[in-house]
């Protein structure tokens, strides 16, 4: 079978997989009412390889976490939200950790379900270890998939991961699983809009970026 090749007016959007309904949802929302209608490819990475292929050309904007490096890569960024990171521990365990305090070694002799090693989420989990003076913990699993976290969540009684808030909800209220109340007092990069600053097709894009900036702003009430 010969398959169909791309049309070179395809819009190529990287996303991260820690990225809500809401915001794909608001994404799709506009990019479907665009006229003249185009065709779309979509890739799901973690940052790092999102901003390997924006600078390699093979995608045109990617929507991911804002890191140093690419501020000084020749790559435009545009700020869309902050995200906030939230303990989900499966149902059992939730029960027995709800009403403590952020009880690092409690915690780290749960299972772990950590990302990838080169993300800002990992980076931050091993960061937020060392400064409790906790060894980091071997984890049970390195997963970022949406049903992959769903099912250890509702099957493993002491599983815990660390997610943004909105992707920790939606994770939560699909296995049975809880956010812990408990804050973590750690940020995480902001999500944006990364692309070349010198990109043939930065009109499409920034527009995106707007329509995008503007949802949120009607969201959060500013």
């Amino acid at each position: 079978h010969s398959f169909p090749t791309r049309r070179s007016s395809d819009l190529r959007i990287g996303v991260i997989p820690f990225l809500s309904r809401v915001t794909q949802d608001r994404v799709w929302q506009h990019l479907l009412a665009l006229q003249p209608r185009m065709g779309f490819v979509v890739e799901e990475a973690t940052t790092h390889k999102l901003l390997q292929a924006v600078q390699a050309r093979t995608l045109d904007c990617a929507i991911c976490r804002f890191t140093a490096a690419s501020a000084e890569a020749g790559l435009e960024q545009r700020f869309l939200y902050h995200q906030e990171p939230r303990l989900v521990v499966s149902c059992a365990a939730a029960e027995r950790l709800r009403k403590r305090g952020l009880d690092w070694e409690a915690l780290a002799s749960l299972r772990w379900i950590f990302p990838p090693a080169d993300t800002p989420i990992r980076q931050m989990i091993h960061s937020i270890f060392a400064s409790a003076g906790q060894p980091v913990p071997v984890p049970l699993l390195e997963a970022y998939g949406h049903n992959t976290l769903v099912s250890v969540l509702r099957r493993m009684p002491d599983a815990i991961a660390i997610l943004p808030d909105d992707i920790a909800q939606e994770v939560a209220n699909a296995s049975g699983a809880h956010v812990l109340p408990q804050r973590l007092q750690w940020n995480l990069p902001p999500v944006g809009v990364v692309r070349l600053r010198e990109a043939a097709n930065a009109a499409i894009v920034d527009a995106l970026t707007e329509s995008l900036r503007r949802s949120e702003e009607r969201r959060v009430g500013k």
